[in-house]
Parts: structure tokens; sequence; C-alpha cells
């Protein structure tokens, strides 16, 4: 954006005795600010958000109100605001990466509930205490790191600058919430309880958390596609078609 000029739009309303309130909001510089003043028709500047255009001096009546810094997306227009260092990162590839984690993620969940869990009952009390101590270390550990990238992807693309894949990664973010509730609330405790000793009706419990649970990682593989898709659909749509293609497509309808 040409810092010469400004984003500007003007709200003019009939008040009573003739005259007419005008309130301002201009935007220079990454700054934007809102302005108004009471005075005599003099005609109105009407300009939609995103135009460019300069804007007449201000009327001496014009007085600032409130300032507001607005948020500039970084360079390459992918991330806003533009924090120290978050131009390194190229979106398609935060993307894509948090798209691999959260399907591993959603494959490991339902194999944990339709391999693992289904199979605690058939363990057997003699072995169950030394079985699930070593589920829940091993377990633990092939679920902390892609849950981390997965997360820390999350909480990245809440910067990104296309409105779309922040809303998505807002999604997505309450899935992680609801993801952590459940986990915290049903699924830890439960495995507290069978740590000590089996019970069937904890087991039961379990099953219906983590159910619900898969069911949310499975939300968050939908919305993970979203945003690739998102992020793929520039592409195609600048990719010219096949002339070849259109040839014969043409040759059909003759």
């Amino acid at each position: 954006m040409d810092p010469g000029l400004d984003l500007g739009a003007c709200i003019d309303g009939i008040c009573q005795g003739g005259f007419l309130a005008t309130v301002r909001f201009e935007c220079s510089g990454g700054v934007l600010l809102l302005s108004a003043s009471l005075g005599a028709h003099i005609g109105a500047k009407i300009s939609r958000m995103g135009e460019i255009s300069p804007i007449h001096p201000p009327d001496p009546g014009l007085g600032t109100v409130a300032i507001m810094r607005m948020p500039e997306p970084t360079p390459n227009g992918e991330w806003s605001p533009a924090l120290p260092g978050l131009e390194r990162l190229g979106l398609p590839w935060v993307v894509l990466v948090q798209l691999v984690v959260t399907i591993l993620m959603v494959g490991m969940i339902w194999t944990v509930h339709v391999v693992h869990y289904d199979l605690f009952p058939l363990v057997g009390a003699d072995a169950w205490d030394a079985y699930e101590h070593a589920h829940v270390d091993r377990i633990g550990k092939v679920l902390f790191v892609p849950w981390l990238i997965e997360g820390l992807c999350v909480l990245v693309l809440l910067l990104a600058h296309p409105r779309r894949l922040r809303i998505a990664a807002l999604v997505s973010a309450f899935l992680m919430l609801f993801i952590l509730i459940d986990t915290a609330a049903f699924s830890a405790p439960a495995h507290g309880v069978l740590l000590d000793h089996w019970d069937q009706q904890t087991y039961d419990g379990l099953m219906v958390a983590n159910l619900i649970r898969a069911v949310l990682w499975t939300a968050k593989g939908v919305v993970a596609v979203w945003m690739m898709v998102e992020v793929l659909r520039p592409v195609l749509r600048s990719v010219p078609p096949d002339p070849g293609h259109r040839a014969e497509a043409a040759e059909r309808r003759t």
C-alpha cells in the first residue's frame, strides 16, 4: 500500500437544524483514525473498504477522537500481525505439517480405541497391573510429540493473514480445548483407577470418553483438510487448462 494514500470512508447523516454529522474513518500507515465533526453539508465522500484513494485535507472542525494501530501483514502477505521471525514460516508448510500430524493423531486415537482399549478385558487379572502400566507409559511417549506439534501449528495458524484460515484455526483450537477437557476430566482419572486395579465400570466410562475424543480428533482432521484446501485453492485457480484436453472436449461436443 502506498503510504501517501489513505484508506477512507465518510459517512454523513442528517441531524436537527439542517446540519450534518460527519464520521470519518481513515487508515494511513497502519493507523485507524476515527474522527467526527458537525457542520453544513459540503458533500459526502464514500469509499468502500479495500479501495485506495487520496482524501481531501481534513476540515478545521474535524477532531480525532480515537486512534488504533491496525495489524499489518508480513511482506509476503501470509501472516498478521507482523511478528519478528514469523515471515520465515511458510504458511503452506505450516498447514501441511498440521495436516500430517493431525491425520496421524486421528489414526492413532482410533487404533487405541478399536484395538487396545477393546482388548483390555482379555488381558486377565494376573497380568493386568503390568500391562496397564506399560500401556500408559508407551502410549504417552508415542502421542506426546505429534500432539505437541499439532497444537503449536494451530496456535501459529491463528495468526494467518487469510481470514478463512484464521476461522479454521479457531475451530481447530476449540476442538483441541474440548479434547483436553475430555482427557483431563475423564480419560486420565479412569487410567488412574485402572493403574491400581481392574474395574469394569471405570473401563466402560473410559470407552465412552475415548470415543468422544476420537470423534473430536476426526473433526480436527476434517478441519485440517479444509485448511489445506484453502491453501491450495489459489494455486489450482492459477493453473491454466490443458489445451489438448480443451480441444478433445470441443471435438466431443461436435
